[in-house]
């Protein structure tokens, strides 16, 4: 029989060799929460602690069992937890059973719980219906979690689930909206925490990532039908969280249950319905027919051992749009337009009228849950989205004419899964994995004609950015190991996740210009000029490497404090320096005098993910493969006579060209975050906080002018 010093050496061996292997096998560098833990300590109505206590937790909708015991201190902790409702019995010999009855358990939540026993026999049983409080004495993060009775009943003004995320305190949305430029924003996440860039956000989707490498912004869509809950975490302090200096928003997918069930429906708009806009300057109600409809169906494939569930979703919509482009300013262009002058200027006419957009969206998702033992379950999900969007993707400012405007068109495939496994009732393995295709195309109405860009006048004609295509394939695989021993709860894993693209993207290639004025641009006289030329072309791969420690240590029922760091290196392409010291320590704190108040503290450095698209026009226009022409005044302004509007054939002679190259003493972005926050128990359902957050981002990578 082993002693309990000699249970301790093992399972500190155990967590010692495991985080050697980690690091050796590198294994998600997004590795997110997407469960939860109940704990709590076991004693009798005296107040004596009752060790090797039988602790069983069954999932009330799938019947997944978990049993732990209590320690010599009577604490038992269950980790690594699907989320939805329990039942908890806890049983010792000479003492009645005790059994909660429903404990809901959220993602990323630790439900505490004091068990006590009374002296009897097996034919009693004490049983409580009450739900434990919702104040997490436990919880050092400040989190806000959207469930799944939000996501049913809050309105919404689309199916997008990550509208939800405004819900959330000191998130806002990233009001990109494009300015009278033709340059085209990248898309990003469409929320920014604490006024982080809102491409240095984290998306995961049960546990694995689901960022679209290239401009930071969301990759598959997910139906509402299939998301079960999601958490937004505003100020993340476990060293768990890495691959990104911003916020994360975990999403936990719905799974099969014992009871078959499922839903249809369907949403139909008509502008037969729809207020007139006061601003509009047509003779006309815009046309509009937008309908979405979908279902989802799940249940046990084997009762109690493997289930599934599936949905789908599909919208069609086909609508009118107009620009505020001045009719005054349309008529004179259009008159010199049909004079015949600038004849290689291939838009010949500005639309003041309605012009055609439409769109459509199709999203899949399956998953399915194996339960081998009670010590190994599977799971595996995949989901599939095709998006296309006609005429109103991009370049949709108000002074952009239809011309210019832009099309995309995503389709993504994603194959996730993971397997986790119980190692006794003190360790829980958890082993991820994903392979994902994202291809994206994007067009200009006008794909081959010069961009030109009247400063807060119009835009029209094809543009700068806006026609390329590229395929992004990602690889990810994540290993965690948790450990709980005594008061604390250990916590390691490594990380790998590679992103590989391939870009055709003539950005600049059919030439822009620009003018002052618009008395500028009918005398012909351009402010700028810029083409590109040379391949359009990249193809490369980028590395992300990361690992990490974390302990959360229980001190007593009133303190808790989580300690770890983390290291995350990305090996970057040729020509880029590779920062090798990103060590991110992580500290947090909760403190919970009595059972209604917690107050809570902490500290963290949390280094950022390169976005492919900046690195992707350093290797593309390095002068070697492709360079950049850009000339102002009154040579631009003989260029746009001699070329009558068009682009050059060929490189102009005795030109300088511009190109762009990586610092050498480029390093990883990085944002300090801390918080300190108050949460108090109103009731049997509500708290109310107050937070302070505090964020700073440093060495935030620019594309810069070094020789104007």
């Amino acid at each position: 029989m082993m002693t309990a010093n000699q249970n301790c050496r093992r399972l500190f061996t155990k967590f010692i060799f495991s985080s050697l292997l980690t690091v050796l096998f590198t294994f998600s560098v997004h590795a997110q929460t997407s469960s939860g833990a109940i704990e709590g300590t076991v004693a009798d109505n005296t107040g004596a602690l009752i060790p090797a206590a039988s602790v069983r937790l069954r999932h009330k909708t799938t019947g997944v069992m978990r049993t732990v015991q209590s320690d010599e201190q009577g604490f038992f902790r269950a980790a690594s937890l699907p989320i939805g409702k329990y039942e908890v019995s806890v049983e010792q010999s000479g003492f009645a059973p005790y059994v909660y009855a429903e404990v809901p358990l959220s993602i990323g939540q630790t439900v505490r719980l004091t068990v006590t026993l009374t002296a009897g026999g097996v034919e009693e049983k004490v049983t409580i219906t009450d739900t434990p409080p919702p104040l997490d004495a436990t919880q050092t993060t400040v989190t806000t979690n959207i469930i799944h009775e939000q996501i049913e009943e809050l309105p919404v003004r689309s199916r997008n689930y990550l509208d939800f995320v405004l819900l959330a305190p000191g998130v806002s949305d990233s009001a990109q909206r494009q300015n009278n430029s033709a340059q085209t924003p990248l898309a990003d996440s469409g929320f920014t925490f604490g006024g982080l860039r809102a491409r240095s956000n984290n998306l995961s989707i049960d546990g694995l990532d689901n960022n679209d490498a290239f401009t930071g912004s969301n990759r598959t869509e997910l139906s509402l039908e299939i998301v079960r809950e999601f958490q937004v975490v505003n100020n993340g302090l476990s060293a768990e969280a890495g691959g990104a200096s911003g916020g994360s928003i975990n999403v936990v997918t719905k799974t099969g249950t014992n009871i078959v069930k499922g839903d249809l429906f369907g949403y139909f708009q008509n502008d037969a319905f729809n207020a007139r806009n006061p601003f509009a300057t047509g003779n006309r109600y815009p046309d509009l027919r937008r309908w979405r409809g979908g279902g989802s169906f799940g249940g046990p494939i084997v009762k109690d051992r493997t289930f599934f569930y599936t949905a789908i979703e599909q919208e069609s919509r086909r609508a009118e749009s107009e620009s505020d482009i001045s009719p005054i300013v349309a008529n004179q262009i259009n008159t010199l337009l049909s004079s015949g002058r600038f004849s290689r200027l291939t838009t010949r006419h500005i639309n003041t009228n309605l012009f055609p957009v439409a769109g459509a969206e199709t999203e899949y998702a399956v998953k399915l849950n194996h339960n081998f033992t009670q010590q190994h379950s599977l799971m595996l999900r995949y989901a599939f989205t095709n998006s296309r969007n006609a005429g109103g993707a991009f370049h949709t400012s108000p002074l952009t004419d239809a011309s210019a405007r832009g099309s995309s068109f995503a389709r993504d495939h994603a194959v996730a899964g993971s397997l986790v496994s119980l190692f006794g009732s003190k360790a829980v393995g958890d082993f991820r994995f994903q392979t994902a295709t994202r291809r994206v195309v994007l067009r200009t109405n006008d794909q081959t004609g010069a961009g030109i860009d009247i400063n807060g006048v119009i835009n029209f004609g094809g543009s700068y950015e806006g026609n390329s295509r590229r395929t992004e394939k990602t690889y990810q695989t994540s290993y965690t190991l948790a450990i709980t021993q005594a008061a604390h709860f250990l916590k390691t894993g490594a990380t790998f996740n590679r992103s590989g693209l391939s870009v055709n993207a003539p950005d600049g290639y059919g030439a822009g210009y620009t003018f002052s004025s618009l008395d500028d641009f009918l005398a012909g006289r351009a402010a700028s000029f810029r083409q590109a030329f040379g391949s359009p072309n990249t193809d490369f791969a980028v590395n992300r490497f990361g690992a990490f420690v974390q302990d959360k240590w229980t001190v007593n029922q009133h303190l808790t404090i989580d300690a770890g760091i983390r290291y995350d290196v990305e090996r970057l392409p040729k020509g880029f320096k590779r920062d090798t010291a990103n060590f991110s320590p992580r500290l947090g704190l909760a403190f919970s005098p009595s059972d209604k108040w917690v107050m809570r503290a902490g500290y963290g450095l949390f280094y950022d993910r390169y976005v492919l698209a900046a690195l992707n026009r350093a290797i593309q226009k390095d002068g070697r493969g492709a360079f950049e022409l850009v000339t102002t005044d009154a040579p631009a302004a003989n260029l746009f006579s001699s070329l009558q509007g068009g682009a050059a054939s060929a490189p102009l002679q005795n030109s300088a060209f511009s190109i762009f190259r990586a610092d050498p003493r480029l390093e990883a972005s990085d944002s300090h975050q801390g918080n300190a926050s108050v949460e108090y128990l109103l009731g049997k359902d509500a708290t109310i906080s107050a937070n302070y957050l505090f964020v700073r981002g440093e060495k935030l990578s620019r594309t810069r002018n070094i020789n104007v």
